[in-house]
C-alpha cells in the first residue's frame, strides 16, 4: 500500500472532535494557534454580583471560556466551551482604577460586556495583549 492510502486511513480514523480542534489529518498536529490560555475570574451579572473562576482561551479570533469547577474535583478538562465571544470588533481595556481588571465589550452583540479579573497587573496586561492580537486572527 502506498503513502496516499495510509493518509486516507489516518483521515478516516480521526474523530470529529479532532477535526473540530483543528488537528491536521496527516500528522495529527494542531493547526490552531492558541494565543493565551489560563484562569481568570468573571464578574457575574444580575443580582448575584460575585466572581466565578473560569478557564479562558484566546484562539483564532475568539475568546472562549470553560467551566473550571471540574479542576478542583480531578475531572478531566471539559472540551465544550461554556461561551464564545468573537474578538473582531470588540473593545478591550484595563480598568484604570484596578489594572487587574479587564473590560471587554462588543458593540454588535447585545449583553457582550465582560469584566474579568486576573491575579495581577502583569497577567492582566498579558491577556490584553493576547486579546488585541486575537482580533487579527
Amino acid at each position: 500500500r502506498g503513502a496516499r492510502a495510509a493518509m486516507e486511513d489516518v483521515s478516516n480514523f480521526m474523530s470529529k472532535a479532532d477535526k473540530l480542534l483543528g488537528l491536521d489529518d496527516a500528522t495529527g498536529e494542531s493547526k490552531i494557534l492558541v494565543q493565551k490560555a489560563g484562569f481568570l475570574h468573571r464578574q457575574q451579572a444580575g443580582k448575584l454580583k460575585g466572581w466565578k473562576k473560569l478557564h479562558f482561551v484566546v484562539k483564532d479570533g475568539f475568546l472562549l471560556w470553560y467551566n473550571s469547577a471540574n479542576d478542583d474535583k480531578g475531572i478531566p478538562f471539559d472540551t465544550k466551551p461554556k461561551g464564545v465571544l468573537p474578538l473582531g470588533g470588540s473593545i478591550a481595556s484595563l480598568d484604570p482604577k484596578d489594572k487587574r481588571h479587564l473590560e471587554i465589550k462588543h458593540p454588535d452583540i447585545a449583553g457582550a460586556n465582560f469584566r474579568l479579573r486576573a491575579a495581577d497587573v502583569g497577567e492582566a496586561t498579558d491577556w490584553l495583549v493576547a486579546i488585541e492580537g486575537g482580533k487579527k486572527a
